[in-house]
């Protein structure tokens, strides 16, 4: 990571979570966060596809990091297999900082299965989709 430096304040109104700039651009990448953990809900869609029925899935991972912030996604390669990304902030704070990122199909799938593949920079997780 590139060499921060500290955002300067008035004197007499110190931050407690200084602002540090970094000076080169960020790239996303796999999430790297601290105690990363999934869950993953299905539901059905009220619409069926080819006579099958379909469901909406709904992704949440709860992680945190000590510094923020930090944006989120899901890249999702098919129905069953997602990426948990993350893209680096280009300004932080100090300060342990918890996320949600969250991902919904919108639409329904066919075929649901009992579990999804998310990977992270941990590696892959095999997540059980619950009914909601």
């Amino acid at each position: 990571m590139a060499e921060a430096s500290r955002v300067s304040r008035p004197m007499g109104d110190e931050d407690p979570f200084p602002l540090h700039v970094v000076s080169q651009g960020t790239q996303e990448r796999l999430c790297t966060a601290q105690d990363i953990r999934y869950r993953a809900f299905r539901r059905p869609y009220p619409f069926q596809l080819a006579g099958q029925d379909t469901y909406v899935l709904t992704i949440v991972a709860s992680c945190r990091y000590k510094i923020l912030p930090w944006k989120h996604r899901f890249n999702r390669l098919s129905n069953f297999e997602y990426q948990l990304m993350e893209a680096p902030p280009y300004a932080f704070r100090s300060g342990t900082v918890f996320y949600a990122p969250v991902f919904c199909s919108g639409g329904g799938i066919p075929n649901m299965k009992d579990t999804i593949k998310v990977t992270d920079s941990y590696g892959e997780h095999l997540v059980k989709v619950e009914d909601l």
